[in-house]
C-alpha cells in the first residue's frame, strides 16, 4: 500500500494521538476490515497496529471501544487493546493493537466455549446496556426492560422488522404477520438472570493470535439472554464442536435450546436483511409458516 497522501497523513494522525509522538510508518498492508471499513496493518519503528476506517461518524467507533473494554474488564476474554478514536478530515477511525495470527486446534476451541461460559455469568438486574451502539453499521438499541421477552420483542424484532417496512423489503400484510408471532412466544424461553454477550459472535469476530488466545473483535454488547449468543454462532456454519462442548461444560444450556435456536436468530436474519437484501427474509418466511397457522 501506498505510503503517500490522505491514508499517510490518517496514519500519522492516529499514531501520533495514541503515541503522543511522531513513528515512521514504513509498510502499511490492507487486512480485512469488514462490510463497512477499510483496515491496514501499519508496520512502524515502534512496533505494529491495527486500524480500521471509513467515511461514518466516531460514534460507530466509539461503541466499539466501549464494547471491547467492558469485554476486556470482564477478566473472562480476551480483546485487542484500544489506543485511540478519532477523526481526520472526513475519515472516522479506530488504531489498536496488531494480534499477530496463530493457527487454532481443538483444546484451543474448548478453552474459548470456557471463557465464553464465565463471560455469560456476569449479570446484571435488567436486559440491555446503559447505551446503545451499532451491529454492523445499523444503530442498536438498548433499552433497559425487566424481562427477556419484552427486550427481544421491543428493541430487536420490532426495531429490525419496523426497518424492513420502511426500507420497502416488506410490506404490511408481511409486518403484521411477524407481529403475530409474538404472542406465541409467552413463556417460550427459559427463565434466566441477563448475561454478558458479545452480541455478534460469528466466526469472523474471532481472530486467534499467536499467543495462544482468541480474541473477540467487533462487538455489539448488551446484557441478553445467553442462548441468543448461542444461537448466533450456530448461524454461518458455526464453530468447532468442541466450543460447545466447553461451552456445555462449563454452563449447561436448558434443555430445548435446539427448539429455540431458530427464533433467536430472526434478529441477525432481519439484520442481515436490511444490510444486504431481501433473500435473508426467505429464512424467516419458513419459520414462520412453522409457528404460525
Amino acid at each position: 500500500m501506498s505510503l503517500g497522501g490522505p491514508l499517510a497523513e490518517l496514519y500519522q494522525s492516529a499514531l501520533f494521538h495514541a503515541l503522543g509522538k511522531e513513528v515512521e510508518v514504513l509498510e502499511a498492508r490492507f487486512q480485512t476490515g469488514g462490510c463497512i471499513s477499510t483496515a491496514a496493518r501499519l508496520i512502524t519503528d515502534h512496533g505494529e497496529f491495527f486500524i480500521k476506517w471509513n467515511t461514518l461518524q466516531t460514534e460507530m467507533f466509539e461503541a466499539e471501544a466501549k464494547g471491547l473494554a467492558l469485554l476486556h474488564r470482564s477478566g473472562t476474554v480476551h480483546c485487542p487493546e484500544v489506543l485511540h478514536v478519532g477523526k481526520y478530515e472526513d475519515m472516522a477511525y479506530i488504531l489498536m493493537e496488531f494480534i499477530r495470527p496463530g493457527r487454532a486446534i481443538p483444546t484451543d476451541f474448548a478453552a474459548l466455549g470456557r471463557q465464553l461460559a464465565a463471560l455469560h455469568r456476569i449479570h446484571q438486574a435488567n436486559f440491555g446496556l446503559d447505551h446503545d451502539n451499532f451491529i454492523g453499521r445499523l444503530e442498536q438499541r438498548n433499552t433497559f426492560t425487566q424481562d427477556w421477552l419484552s427486550f427481544f420483542i421491543e428493541n430487536r424484532l420490532q426495531v429490525q422488522a419496523g426497518l424492513a417496512f420502511y426500507k420497502g423489503l416488506v410490506d404490511q400484510k408481511w409486518l403484521d404477520r411477524f407481529k403475530s408471532l409474538y404472542p406465541h412466544l409467552q413463556d417460550f424461553f427459559p427463565s434466566e438472570p441477563s448475561a454478558l454477550l458479545h452480541g455478534d459472535l460469528w466466526s469472523g469476530n474471532i481472530h486467534f493470535g499467536e499467543q495462544g488466545h482468541f480474541y473477540l473483535i467487533d462487538p455489539a454488547v448488551y446484557f441478553g439472554h445467553r442462548e441468543m449468543e448461542i444461537a448466533f454462532t450456530r448461524l454461518f456454519g458455526g464453530f468447532d464442536e468442541a466450543f460447545y462442548r466447553g461451552y456445555q461444560e462449563a454452563y449447561p444450556l436448558a434443555p430445548g435450546f435446539e427448539d429455540r435456536v431458530e427464533i433467536y436468530n430472526l434478529y441477525p436474519l432481519l439484520v442481515h436483511a436490511n444490510l444486504f437484501g431481501a433473500s435473508y427474509l426467505h429464512g424467516i418466511d419458513r419459520l414462520l409458516s412453522r409457528f404460525l397457522p
